[in-house]
């Protein structure tokens, strides 16, 4: 792992540890906690440890009938020792889910704990727990977002998007759910259910993945629900399922967690870039000489 790396494992689990860092400015908003399983990338794992165990295995074989050389120490030093795992398989898809709100600058933010399969070398593999995280400044006319990305060739950075919102008739039931921006249909109420003794309405909404959540109403314009538990499907697979640790309606949460780290590199993305002919500008143009306000100029200004 890279001191880069380290630096920022060590900030995100600061901020997820202890929101009210002493130097840090705090604002009243909400905080809510899910744990997750998706047996589904457990599967996955696991078939993807076999195939590697007989690649290994093949790749011993191979390399004992190699003559000796720099170009076989190079190729077969990994496999002297066989087939190794560090951690445990059947924890891959757990994560823990926090998610941050201040309703009163329309701001969110999610912080992400999830094991992972790694591959190090044809012979060896690591289950390790990795953060994400995905920060939203919520604007009129669409969302200001911002994601941790971890990239082999790049390194970590933050990917600055200009997201639209949701249609009007959702937005309510959308806006605190963290999707992927997409058509998403939201089904009526189909039952009510109590989670840590927070009564929550469970809908199903159709999208790339289907998804059935239990959602929270506020009473609030932002957020207008929250998400409590919920289960997503793709056809009769069940890819992952989320239930509630805790809800706080009212708590000081620290400034820093819905902004990226001091000095930290940040990279439009294609959808945010600022050229002339791309599609979010053309759409941020339309909506400049409808409402006189241009909300790519907007948002990424107001965060500079």
């Amino acid at each position: 792992m890279t001191k880069r790396s380290a630096m920022i494992d060590l900030l995100a689990g600061l901020m997820l540890a202890a929101p009210l860092a002493a130097n840090a400015q705090t604002v009243d908003g909400i905080h809510l906690q899910r744990s997750g399983i998706s047996p589904f990338l457990v599967k996955l794992a696991m078939r993807q440890i076999e195939a590697m165990r007989m690649q290994c295995a093949q790749l011993q074989k191979t390399c004992a009938l190699a003559p000796a050389g720099a170009g076989a120490a190079a190729k077969c030093g990994d496999t002297a020792g066989g087939f190794r795992i560090k951690g445990e398989p059947a924890t891959v898809g757990q994560r823990k889910i926090d998610e941050y709100f201040v309703p009163g600058k329309r701001m969110a933010a999610q912080w992400v704990t999830a094991r992972e399969l790694f591959v190090d070398s044809p012979c060896a593999v690591e289950i390790r727990e990795v953060t994400h995280a995905r920060i939203r400044h919520h604007r009129p006319d669409g969302w200001l977002q911002f994601e941790l990305i971890r990239d082999r060739a790049k390194g970590e950075y933050w990917k600055r998007s200009l997201l639209p919102r949701p249609p009007a008739e959702t937005a309510s039931l959308l806006d605190a759910l963290f999707l992927l921006p997409g058509s998403v249909s939201v089904s009526p109420t189909t039952h009510t259910e109590t989670h840590r003794g927070h009564r929550c309405q469970r809908h199903a909404l159709s999208g790339a993945v289907n998804d059935s959540a239990c959602l929270k109403a506020t009473g609030l314009d932002f957020p207008g629900h929250l998400r409590l538990a919920g289960r997503q499907v793709s056809g009769d697979e069940a890819l992952a399922e989320e239930t509630l640790n805790e809800l706080t309606l009212n708590t000081a949460l620290s400034s820093e967690l819905f902004h990226p780290p001091a000095h930290a590199s940040i990279v439009d993305s294609d959808i945010a870039a600022r050229a002339a002919d791309n599609p979010t500008q053309k759409w941020c143009r339309r909506q400049e000489a409808r409402t006189g306000v241009n909300p790519c100029k907007e948002s990424i200004d107001a965060d500079d």
